[in-house]
């Protein structure tokens, strides 16, 4: 990993490396990484969340986060909370 996160950190001009890299090289196999895979089922598009954190890093203006999804934990879940 800390191989791939410098090849980020050099194709994208930075002296560096910081968390953004380790994130782009972290999601940079579509081929099943556990990553990619992670954030495909949470709702996350792996294509578009690299795009914005390139953007991100050479000093674009990014969009404005979609607003975040309200998770209602299982039944079971409420209950314990319920007691507690």
């Amino acid at each position: 990993m800390p191989e791939r996160a410098n090849l980020e950190a050099l194709v994208l001009a930075e002296a560096e490396v910081a968390s953004e890299h380790v994130l782009l090289a972290s999601t940079a196999r579509w081929d099943g990484s556990f990553a990619a895979s992670w954030l495909q089922r949470c709702g996350i598009d792996p294509v578009a969340l690299r795009q914005r954190v390139v953007e991100f890093t050479e000093g674009g203006q990014l969009p404005a986060p979609p607003p975040a999804a309200t998770r209602v934990p299982p039944a079971s879940l409420r209950l314990l909370l319920l007691k507690g």
